[in-house]
């Protein structure tokens, strides 16, 4: 399954449109479901599905990946999902801080599908 089929799948799972939902309703709750609050929530969600899918990959090539030089010689390195992941869970962590919002009442940064 190549990457934009995946990235469809998590957008029509039913944890995405939970947490989107969530989310909005928090917003809602505090007076703040405004147009510019709502697009940065759909900015959350669209880092919520890359995290998402790094988890997949992870969970398919490991923490360490095997890669060749192209000299015939080999070796292993960290898969780069992990680093990325990191990054991704932090700029979500920012987005959600911004708007005031909880991610208990969203569902979590580290649920499944």
């Amino acid at each position: 399954m190549n990457s934009k089929a995946i990235s469809q799948r998590i957008r029509n799972s039913k944890r995405y449109k939970e947490i989107r939902e969530s989310l909005i309703d928090q917003l809602h709750d505090n007076g703040a479901d405004t147009a510019s609050f709502i697009d940065l929530v759909d900015d959350y969600m669209s880092f919520w599905v890359v995290k998402e899918m790094t988890k997949i990959d992870i969970r398919t090539r490991g923490v360490y990946i095997r890669y060749s030089n192209g000299g015939g010689q080999y070796g292993t390195k960290e898969n780069p999902s992990v680093a990325y992941q990191l990054k991704v869970s932090s700029q979500m962590m920012k987005i959600l801080t911004q708007l005031k919002l909880s991610v208990e009442n969203a569902g979590g940064l580290d649920d499944e599908l």
